[in-house]
């Protein structure tokens, strides 16, 4: 409700810079290059990050895995339910950044057509729906002609 509609799309001056691309094959390509070499463990529930000057401990159950640093990446609503212990705890500013934060649900519905009906040369667009109550619905769909072979889009839905 506090957003213009000028600016209402991903392209705004307040993103990153740079062309989009879709990764043929996926994103899963780049992951697996990223990966290579090191050690990933499945399955594993983290309970607390120990950290401080002499590096980081990761306990999960009876493990514990150390290293010199460590990247956390989980969900905003786990940091939320404090599922994960932070021995020293976040700092207050952390803390309250992540108290602040909303967040909501994202699904992508993939849609294949008998032909491409929205531009060869398109790579995304979006949809200002009327009716504010159905703002996140179908607000923005991927073009994914170029990389799947076929006329595909992927529309977002946000609640």
């Amino acid at each position: 409700s506090n957003l213009s509609a000028a600016y209402w799309d991903q392209d705004d001056p307040y993103e990153m810079s740079g062309d989009h691309c879709f990764l043929a094959g996926g994103n899963t390509r780049l992951i697996k290059a990223l990966c290579e070499g090191v050690p990933i463990f499945y399955g594993k529930t983290v309970n607390t990050i120990r950290y401080g000057n002499e590096g980081v401990e990761v306990i999960a159950g009876d493990q514990v895995f150390q290293a010199d640093i460590a990247l956390c990446t989980v969900p905003l609503g786990v940091l939320k339910k404090k599922a994960i212990s932070f021995e020293p705890e976040l700092p207050e500013r952390k803390l309250a950044a992540i108290e602040r934060m909303g967040f909501g649900l994202l699904n992508k519905v993939a849609m294949v057509f008998p032909h491409v009906f929205w531009g060869e040369d398109q790579d995304t667009f979006g949809c200002l729906n009327e009716y504010s109550h159905q703002r996140g619905e179908f607000f923005l769909f991927y073009c994914y002609h170029t990389v799947s072979g076929g006329p595909a889009l992927v529309a977002l839905v946000a609640d």
